[in-house]
């Protein structure tokens, strides 16, 4: 801190050009000790020059500048007050000093502001032309006030150091080697306030040599269940790669789809729920390279051997679940069961009957309709959706696996085929379309029957993928016979009632 001290005694020195002076402005007969300085604020100009302060004091008083304001001094002028010089400012921002008086306890201060010089701002060079190896190179700076240095996005290979400075310096830039076979550029940019940018183009050369690309892995192969893959990609050139799955594919998808360099595809496999493997290609391809990748998944779940469920009756006693086939000749009548179980513990598991006996198993359709695929024309098969709940030798009510919901009714039935088979397709209804889209294999499947009833339209699908919200539902019998859709056999082939049902 730069002191100024002021006495009377020293008027003559001062006047005579002595750096410093004390000045007495004190009345003895006054007890009360005063100070007063103008101006408060001093408002100075680029351009160096002077300010006189007045001051008005009791007693001696002492002067002060804040340190690290070397650009602003004091001169002492008279008894009445002192000079506030202030150098050119060449920076280009504003600047602060604090003059501050003091006399015994009393002090005052004085805020001098000086405006900004003119911003300067130069860099050179302006363009480095580096070569294809890792490199460094330099920029000088040449500035008059703080400044701030970025790179271009997508240029991670170029880094700087530093990123900021004040006045003039350096800037290192450091280049990662360039392996690709084109070449390529980054810009740094230099900005200081309002002062116009200051650019530098970086252009990198190529690495000599033909395009490459390449995938790992070249194959994948996936489980049955919903899943995500990685491929990783790598090319050396600055040319846009793109990937794409093979048309019919729709349960495999990949982001991004497109890269520079080297890059992950995501692979995402949706739950296989057919009864076969399917696969998809991914293809990746730079200008005229090509890779290619196989994506394989097993088939869905293998068939059902038992069926579990935890439901309740409503405080209606249920000690047995059952479910059979009554073959009927003439006026008697046998009763196959297919599965069995005890009901207990607020739940069953019904054990399935397997292999169905083949003398019980009815086509899948008497003639297939037009519009309808059936992959295994030979297939045959049995289902049912109730399962019968007794007390003892009393039938008190069935159980059955769905959802009801306003207009929308689903229906499980548990369908045994005697070997793998798929049925698509759809055919008309004087009340809407029906579509099967089934994949079966050999054994126990579960099917679902989904209604919806929009204004005179009924929508029907038969599927084998599982909606969400199926629950397990308890329906007492009140009546004293067996309804005919409570026996599992009936003179008609599996999907035979379909539109019967539909057309009462």
């Amino acid at each position: 801190m730069k002191t100024k001290k002021f006495n009377s005694f020293f008027g003559l020195l001062l006047a005579m050009g002595t750096a410093s002076a004390v000045f007495t402005a004190c009345d003895d007969n006054d007890p009360q000790p005063t100070l007063s300085v103008a101006p408060a604020t001093i408002e100075a100009t680029a351009a160096a020059a002077s300010y006189p302060v007045a001051v008005a004091s009791s007693d001696t008083w002492v002067a002060t500048v804040s340190t690290d304001s070397e650009w602003c001094t004091l001169d002492a002028i008279s008894t009445e007050g002192l000079t506030v010089n202030v150098a050119a400012n060449t920076e280009g921002t504003t600047r602060s000093a604090t003059v501050t008086i003091s006399s015994g306890k009393l002090s005052k201060q004085v805020t001098v502001t000086q405006a900004a010089g003119e911003a300067a701002l130069s860099v050179s060079p302006t363009a480095i032309p580096a070569t294809a190896g890792e490199a460094a190179y330099s920029i000088a700076v040449a500035s008059n006030g703080s400044w701030k240095a970025t790179v271009s996005s997508e240029s991670e290979w170029c880094t700087i150091s530093p990123a900021t400075g004040t006045g003039d310096g350096t800037i290192t830039v450091n280049v990662a080697k360039n392996g690709a076979i084109t070449t390529r550029s980054a810009t740094i940019t230099v900005i200081l306030g309002s002062f116009p940018e200051q650019v530098i183009t970086v252009t990198q050369a190529a690495t000599a040599g033909e395009p490459t690309l390449s995938v790992s892995p070249t194959a994948i192969s996936a489980t049955a269940g919903e899943a995500t893959h990685s491929i990783a990609v790598a090319s050396n050139g600055t040319g846009m790669w793109r990937a794409t799955v093979s048309s019919g594919a729709e349960w495999c998808t990949i982001s991004p789809a497109m890269g520079i360099g080297k890059k992950t595809i995501t692979v995402n496999v949706a739950e296989n729920n057919t009864i076969n493997d399917r696969s998809a290609t991914i293809t990746v391809t730079l200008g005229s390279l090509l890779k290619a990748i196989t994506v394989t998944q097993a088939a869905g779940k293998a068939a059902l051997s038992d069926i579990t469920a935890k439901v309740s009756t409503g405080g209606i006693t249920v000690d047995a679940v059952k479910v059979s086939i009554w073959d009927y000749d003439g006026d008697s009548k046998e009763e196959i069961v297919i599965a069995k179980g005890k009901y207990e513990n607020g739940g069953f598991t019904l054990n399935l009957l397997t292999p169905v006996p083949a003398q019980y198993l009815e086509p899948l359709f008497d003639e297939t309709p037009e519009g309808i695929t059936v992959s295994n024309p030979k297939a045959t098969g049995f289902g049912f959706s109730e399962i019968a709940a007794y007390n003892g030798e009393d039938n008190v009510g069935e159980f059955r696996y769905g959802y009801e919901s306003g207009d929308t009714h689903i229906e499980t039935s548990f369908t045994y085929v005697d070997r793998d088979v798929n049925v698509t397709g759809s055919f008309p209804n004087p009340y809407g379309d029906i579509i099967f889209n089934c994949s079966f294999k050999k054994g126990w499947n579960k099917m679902y029957l989904i209604e919806s009833i929009k204004s005179s339209t009924i929508s029907v699908e038969i599927s084998s993928t599982e909606p969400s919200g199926l629950k397990w539902f308890f329906d007492e019998w009140v009546l004293d016979y067996v309804s005919p859709t409570r026996v599992a056999k009936v003179a008609k082939p599996l999907f035979g009632g379909v539109s019967v049902w539909l057309n009462p």
